[in-house]
């Protein structure tokens, strides 16, 4: 159904499409505890903003992913862009004039955000009225994410073909299910990492993510998805930084590789 919400002095409206009972979460970070904030993630293709664009401006902190947007006549805080969904819209269920016929709310740990964060990606996903036979390369992404952050390799190394390539350029290509398992394992043996979406596109059979971590490393990968597994990933980031912020000593082979390359480039 079609709600209409408002800000407090109706400066901004705009109409949300959403179940007749809404599922909303309750965070109880800084920002939305202190707002009093209640949580409607959507895709942005179900948010339409009527009017008071103009008087509409917004707040970013930490990360500065988030735009936090609110009326600059009233100070109400409507809707805004999640760090969690940046490419999905979060609705204030408070500001929605048409009212639910129910809503369930769930509490979400946004204290420890970065432990919970993917279990909020789904909600900005497009559905479709007919169920596809495999997920789209943007929702593998999303699976693979999730796999991440938790450290599931098992689960990881299900997403990917068995003749897959994954080729993070700072070193050389992996070839083989086998072969990224054991990079999976090495890696979180040795350092704790997530995996915070900046922004996620698809185009055709590729998906596009750009990436942070919570130590401030940024990086991006491309991900060629066939039959809802991934048959290349290949990705950028400097890893330099990864070990200096990891606090990993620096192995020779890396100088080594460095001057040799530095020499090669002249």
């Amino acid at each position: 159904m079609i709600y209409r919400g408002s800000c407090h002095c109706q400066a901004v409206t705009f109409e949300v499409e959403a179940p007749a009972e809404l599922e909303a979460d309750y965070c109880n970070c800084s920002i939305c505890r202190k707002s009093g904030y209640l949580h409607l993630i959507v895709p942005r293709s179900k948010f339409r903003l009527l009017s008071g664009e103009a008087v509409l401006t917004n707040y970013r902190f930490n990360t500065k992913v988030a735009q936090h947007t609110f009326c600059q006549i009233c100070g109400i805080k409507p809707f805004y862009i999640p760090r969690s969904n940046p490419d999905g819209i979060d609705v204030n269920v408070n500001c929605l004039d048409t009212q639910p016929s129910a809503v369930k709310v769930t509490d979400f740990d946004g204290e420890h955000w970065e432990q919970h964060a993917h279990k909020l990606a789904h909600k900005s996903i497009e559905s479709t009225s007919e169920k596809e036979a495999f997920p789209s390369p943007r929702e593998t992404v999303l699976t693979w994410v999730k796999c991440f952050n938790q450290a599931d390799i098992t689960g990881l190394c299900a997403l990917y073909h068995d003749d897959a390539v994954n080729h993070q350029v700072v070193t050389e290509p992996l070839c083989g299910v086998a072969a990224i398992r054991q990079f999976f394992e090495t890696e979180f043996a040795r350092a704790s990492m997530q995996c915070e979406i900046v922004q996620l596109h698809e185009s055709g059979h590729w998906a596009i993510l750009e990436w942070r971590d919570p130590l401030g490393l940024r990086g991006c990968g491309f991900f060629l998805v066939e039959s809802g597994k991934i048959r290349t990933q290949r990705g950028y980031f400097d890893q330099l930084s990864f070990f200096r912020a990891q606090n990993l000593s620096v192995p020779d082979t890396y100088f080594n590789h460095s001057s040799t390359q530095s020499k090669n480039d002249k």
